[in-house]
């Protein structure tokens, strides 16, 4: 694009930060994601910080209809801007201690779902450690969350609310571990972000 005199950018991936949880930073993002798009150039976001489906919300739902449910809006603003006959690239993140990362990580299992964005799943050590050593692993939300009691007991899978208005989900993590090997060998996707890895070896840290 240089010397052409078109509005494009001359680089090629832009993270546009995370999305918050507020619905005004969701469209803010999407919003950015389009004008870097408009200019031919690569975005991505990440989903770690929205809340997760059926949580509790201050608005008429009364409850979340969960982070995956905003890929929709991420891809159809894709699809939308186009770029000259080939698509906009984006990538969209999740972490993978998020409660909605199983249903993340399989979403692209429906060939007619998300057809635009590229998915990663964010991983850090603490899982795979649970994964090789077939331990239980608790989903949160907020992703930060320390755990610091005991969540040995209880049923697998469900989604509970904790007394700091946090939320909790125990697993299994070697079943979302294959999890993720399914969907990659279905799909190609999602693809894997060793994030400690990425975050302990960064050469500009």
């Amino acid at each position: 694009g240089a010397g052409t005199g078109k509005a494009v950018s001359l680089s090629n991936c832009f993270f546009n930060g995370h999305m918050q949880d507020d619905i005004n930073s969701i469209w803010d993002t999407s919003k950015s994601m389009a004008q870097v798009g408009k200019r031919r150039g690569g975005t991505s976001t990440d989903l770690s910080y929205l809340r997760p489906r059926g949580s509790d919300i201050n608005n008429s739902a009364t409850t979340s209809t969960g982070a995956v449910s905003w890929l929709e809006l991420i891809d159809t603003t894709g699809k939308l801007i186009g770029q000259e006959g080939r698509k906009m690239a984006m990538m969209v993140s999740m972490d993978i201690r998020h409660p909605d990362v199983e249903e993340f990580i399989t979403v692209k299992n429906d060939l007619s779902k998300v057809t635009n964005a590229n998915l990663s799943v964010k991983i850090n050590q603490e899982f795979l450690n649970a994964v090789n050593n077939d331990e239980d692993f608790i989903l949160r939300w907020p992703c930060h969350k320390s755990i610091d009691k005991d969540y040995s007991v209880g049923d697998y899978g469900v989604l509970l609310k904790e007394d700091d208005g946090s939320y909790t989900k125990r697993i299994k993590a070697k079943d979302l571990w294959d999890t993720i090997i399914e969907s990659a060998w279905k799909v190609a996707e999602p693809g894997l972000l060793l994030w400690d890895n990425i975050i302990n070896f960064d050469p500009t840290s």
